[in-house]
Order: C-alpha cells, then sequence, then structure tokens
C-alpha cells in the first residue's frame, strides 16, 4: 500500500477537502473589459468628473444659479449680478446650458443670451443671462426677470406716495433724484 500509517492518509484527506472548500468558496470576479469595452466607458463622464474643457461648479450664486468657479462677483444689485472671468465665453455658455432652461438661446459673435432661464432643479426666479466677451475673458450677467409682488392693499395714492410721487406724478420733493 501507497500510504501506510492512517495517519498519513487522514492529513493527505484534510489537504484535499481543504482544496476542494477553498475552490468552490471562491468568488467570482467580473470578466476584465477588453479593450473595445473600456473605450465606450471612457467616452461617458462619470458623475464625479468633469469632461474636457467643462467648468466646475463655484460657491457663489447670483438668484440661485451657481455661478463657474472660474467667474468672480463684480457688482451686485437688487436685480442684478456682474461676474467676470478670464475664461472663455464658450465654456460659461456650456455650464449655463448644463444648469438652466431657457426660453430661447440667442447666440451671436461676441454674446450668447439666454432669456427666460429657470435653474433646473431649483425655484429661483426668472432670469436673463448675458455672457459676453470682453478683452480679458467673459463677462456674465444674470438679471431678475421676476417683477417684485404689489401689496394688494395699497391703493393707487398710496403707491404714488410710496415712490414718492404726488397723485399727479410729480415728485414730493423735487430735490431727490430717487
Amino acid at each position: 500500500m501507497f500510504f501506510r500509517s492512517h495517519s498519513c492518509r487522514r492529513n493527505l484527506a484534510l489537504v484535499c477537502f481543504s482544496l476542494v472548500v477553498w475552490t468552490g468558496c471562491k468568488q467570482d470576479h467580473p470578466p476584465t473589459p477588453t479593450p473595445s469595452t473600456s473605450s465606450s466607458v471612457e467616452d461617458k463622464p462619470r458623475p464625479d468628473r468633469l469632461a474636457p474643457g467643462e467648468l466646475s461648479p463655484g460657491k457663489e450664486t447670483a438668484f440661485g444659479l451657481l455661478l463657474p468657479k472660474a467667474m468672480r462677483i463684480i457688482r451686485r444689485e437688487p436685480l442684478s449680478v456682474h461676474c467676470e472671468g478670464t475664461v472663455q465665453p464658450e465654456r460659461v455658455a456650456n455650464y449655463l446650458r448644463q444648469n438652466v432652461v431657457s426660453k430661447t438661446v440667442e447666440i451671436g459673435s461676441v454674446k450668447t443670451i439666454f432669456e427666460g432661464a429657470l435653474v433646473k432643479g431649483s425655484t429661483a426666479p426668472l432670469l436673463r443671462i448675458e455672457v459676453e466677451k470682453v478683452d480679458r475673458g467673459t463677462r456674465l450677467v444674470v438679471r431678475n426677470l421676476t417683477s417684485p409682488k404689489a401689496d394688494p392693499f395699497l391703493t393707487p395714492e398710496d403707491a404714488w406716495k410710496h415712490y414718492g410721487f404726488d397723485g399727479e406724478g410729480k415728485r414730493f420733493d423735487p430735490r431727490k433724484l430717487e
């Protein structure tokens, strides 16, 4: 007989049993991607990555619109926000196309206008967004088109007084220009 002792046979059986159990418990790994499938995966940008030439969102907002990181606010007014940046206007316009829905888009040689724009996934007001090419990059102007809510209890005479006019359209204090 090849194996003379019981302990030797028992050890061999234990090794064979362990080998069978180990190969049976081995996890299936997904097949490695072939060159044809890996190129199609690389064509689509992953959600956590930017496509080539795509602008990243910044922290500044204008009426609910998250502005590109490359743009900085130079003036903020009650109904408009003015920004500038040293980035190509086409890249800013492409950023806006991904983040707003617009009634119309006017594309010109030096200016792109998003008329009646709404920020995607937001309750932000109706906007007019202008992207203009300037000497050192791009100027971005975001205007709030939503009219202010009128006081329903205000009479026409009180409304005139609120804005500094009498009932005939003349200023109460002509020295005040505003």
